[in-house]
């Protein structure tokens, strides 16, 4: 093995496990989700994976919105293991992002280096980062955005679920929407419960701090008001709210201020945590330890039983979830 590949492998690099291939012309254009097989096993086989129960943390929601700039933070405090873990001469790097309107990331990714933290009951468990691809972009159908949403859920313990400014009704019609592709395109047994995992609702660039403080006691307060049923709303109100609350019975939320000007407006900005607005920086950190803590860890099970790594590849390879292969 080259030297820069042992470099790579030590600090770990994003696979892609999830494609969205593009086949034929003009009208006759066919977009296919594929699984790389081959990828997966690289994670789920490793030698601190397949053995042990793992935690999987994913990002997902709409392009441009920060998805894979936010997982920089994740990857940094796990690397560093220190109280102390971001100062300002830190650089924000890991899962490729650039400011911007174009598209970066497209199909699933994992990051290859999994890092053992042990969970509230003294367990050893590995956890694995995952980017995904933006959903409503200019390129993908609502079938395609359903599909890396579904995967995204289906394959996590922890989803994120990020959000621009506040929680409108469409995002939650989205989520309905792709939580019940996700069942219809996944062949499980008939005790599959696909929404085991931790669902939190990340809302950025906040707005309101005054009506619901940033962090994660606002961001509870807020999805309590926004997911609460009440007689002044009509049936199909009461209906998608009762279904996601039924979904995803472990369900958080938090709220993230603006990060400044210079991330989001400087094309020239790469990562630099010195101009980061504080108080975001603040709430950022807040934010990683919040998901991270270890009463938090979230392992993946499947058919209400926990999972390692190994018994994640079977599961895939037995063809249940019906993607096509690479």
């Amino acid at each position: 093995m080259a030297m820069s590949e042992k470099a790579d492998d030590d600090k770990g690099k994003p696979l892609k496990i999830i494609d969205l291939e593009i086949e034929g012309e003009d009208d006759n254009v066919r977009h296919q989700l594929k699984l790389n097989k081959s990828n997966l096993e690289k994670v789920m086989l490793h030698s601190e994976v397949k053995d042990r129960p793992v935690v999987i943390v994913s990002v997902a929601g709409a392009c441009r919105t920060g998805k894979s700039f936010l997982l920089g933070f994740f990857l940094k405090y796990l690397e560093t293991e220190e109280d102390e873990w971001l100062t300002e001469n830190d650089t924000i790097k890991g899962f490729e992002w650039r400011s911007g309107c174009d598209l970066v990331t497209t199909g699933i990714y994992i990051w290859s280096k999994p890092y053992i933290r042990v969970n509230k009951s003294g367990q050893k468990v590995a956890v694995l980062l995952m980017d995904t691809q933006g959903i409503f972009d200019n390129q993908s159908t609502i079938k395609e955005c359903a599909g890396i949403f579904s995967l995204s859920n289906l394959l996590s313990s922890v989803q994120i679920y990020n959000l621009s400014r506040q929680i409108r009704e469409n995002d939650l019609q989205y989520l309905e929407l792709f939580t019940e592709y996700g069942r219809l395109t996944a062949e499980m047994s008939e005790n599959y419960k696909p929404n085991q995992s931790r669902l939190i609702f990340l809302v950025r660039d906040w707005p309101y701090p005054k009506n619901h403080q940033f962090g994660e006691t606002g961001g509870k307060s807020y999805i309590r008001s926004v997911l609460q049923v009440n007689r002044r709303q009509g049936e199909e109100l009461k209906n998608l709210r009762k279904n996601i609350c039924s979904s995803f019975p472990n369900t958080d939320g938090f709220l993230l201020p603006y990060p400044g000007m210079a991330v989001d407006t400087n094309s020239d900005f790469k990562g630099r945590v010195n101009e980061m607005d504080k108080k975001f920086l603040e709430y950022a950190k807040r934010f990683v330890s919040y998901v991270l803590s270890e009463e938090k860890l979230v392992t993946k099970t499947i058919d209400c039983l926990e999972i390692k790594g190994k018994d994640w590849v079977q599961f895939v390879s037995r063809k249940r979830i019906t993607i096509q292969w690479l």
